[in-house]
């Protein structure tokens, strides 16, 4: 059984050849795909193919993660970006600060070494991987002498790491709570927020899933977390706000079957039967396979 609040402590670099296992587990933490990645860069970028991505999006509560030689487990960061006719995706990983041993590009890869390395540079440039500029050392007075206090157990990273196991154990608002405590130390944490999104939609409570999801997207412009949304207002039955969400997804990237999908039950769902067959002559170029699914559920 694999332990998804399982965490990284190592600060030094893990040298294993610069592979890493990729697995999509259910809400039962049972495996329902796994795969080879390949690290390209030490903090913790990799490459797996498409195919992963996909069955981590088929359903809100899965999750993906990396499994290092050791056997310890790495949560999913980000999704970087995907590249639909190389059928792979460049995703990051939550190392906690541990360096991975990066890789030559892999002979699958090479001819897209140009795109792999502007998508990692864009990215690093938007997250905290930017390092401040360092400042001139400046002369400062002595510090006068304090009373050092004990540091204390109850941090961020011990609430966080609470809610892990809580949320492992389907002990779901108990881990809520150790979230909300993380978040009243740190303030906005997008692992933090990925979690109590998906408790909440576990729970029921899909309106303040939403919630969580929107806030998440102030921090990760991306067709995954708009998809999310826009499942949620399909349950809700705010058919108009899913369809503006799938749509803005689609802007971001129009390729994507699951999208399509998506937008053809919507239509259906709604009662425009004409929208919904043209969703699904789309689909048909995409994935035949997502096609014959719609064609099964508007005509058969």
């Amino acid at each position: 059984m694999l332990l998804l609040c399982q965490r990284v402590e190592a600060k030094k670099v893990q040298e294993f050849g610069g592979s890493i296992k990729i697995y999509v587990v259910d809400k039962d933490k049972k495996t329902i795909y796994s795969t080879k990645g390949q690290v390209v860069d030490k903090t913790g970028i990799i490459l797996t193919d498409i195919k992963s991505i996909q069955r981590w999006l088929d359903d809100i509560s899965n999750n993906l993660i990396a499994i290092d030689t050791s056997g310890r487990v790495f949560n999913i960061h980000r999704l970087i970006a995907t590249h639909s006719k190389g059928r792979f995706a460049i995703i990051s990983l939550d190392t906690n600060g541990a360096l991975l041993y990066e890789k030559k590009i892999s002979q699958d890869y090479i001819k897209y070494t140009d795109f792999i390395g502007k998508a990692i540079t864009t990215f690093k440039k938007k997250s905290s991987y930017i390092q401040p500029e360092i400042q001139p050392k400046q002369d400062t007075p002595p510090l006068k002498p304090m009373e050092i206090q004990p540091p204390s157990i109850y941090t961020f990273e011990h609430y966080k790491q609470q809610g892990y196991l809580l949320l492992s154990e389907r002990r779901y608002k108990e881990a809520e709570d150790m979230y909300l405590k993380a978040l009243s130390i740190r303030g906005l944490d997008v692992g933090v927020l990925k979690s109590l999104a998906l408790i909440n939609t576990l729970l029921g409570r899909f309106e303040d899933a939403v919630r969580y999801y929107k806030m998440i997207a102030r921090y990760e412009d991306s067709s995954e977390i708009l998809k999310k949304i826009s499942n949620l207002y399909i349950l809700l039955e705010q058919y108009t706000m899913a369809e503006r969400c799938i749509k803005k997804a689609l802007s971001l990237n129009h390729f994507d079957a699951q999208l399509h999908y998506t937008l053809a039950i919507l239509k259906m769902l709604s009662g425009d039967k004409e929208q919904a067959y043209k969703q699904y002559i789309t689909l048909n170029k995409l994935n035949k396979d997502k096609a014959e699914e719609v064609f099964d559920i508007l005509f058969r």
